[in-house]
């Protein structure tokens, strides 16, 4: 069968669900695994000594850690491993397209900055944090 315009917002939503009651699971599976000295935490060393060594690792890392303290409690590697389900990783992803492409800092995106907006900060050495 097909989708009609009408349809397919709800099966995204039921698709989205569906991949949230599969991947959360997963997710708490995967905490206990990277966690290695078994602290309820895992630090990013921990996550990077499993192949998590990226730039884009680790701004999704720090981006997931939503008290600031530089590690992942059970709850926010699950917003880190699903970050589209968690609404403080929401606020804080549109925050930051917000002041990237936001180049004039009024607070609002032109058209003109929409279109001509720079890369993304995950290639950023410095990577900036949403405080």
């Amino acid at each position: 069968g097909t989708l009609d315009r009408l349809e397919l917002p709800f099966w995204v939503r039921k698709m989205v669900d569906s991949h949230i009651q599969d991947s959360v699971p997963s997710a708490k599976q995967e905490f206990k695994r990277v966690d290695a000295n078994r602290d309820k935490i895992v630090e990013w060393s921990e996550y990077e000594a499993v192949g998590g060594h990226s730039p884009e690792h680790r701004h999704k890392f720090r981006t997931a850690d939503e008290n600031g303290d530089g590690v992942l409690s059970q709850m926010e590697y699950v917003a880190f491993k699903n970050p589209l389900t968690t609404e403080y990783v929401l606020t804080r992803i549109a925050e930051e397209l917000l002041e990237d492409f936001d180049t004039n800092k009024d607070k609002k995106v032109s058209i003109d900055e929409f279109v001509h907006h720079s890369p993304s900060r995950i290639d950023d050495k410095d990577d900036k944090e949403i405080d």
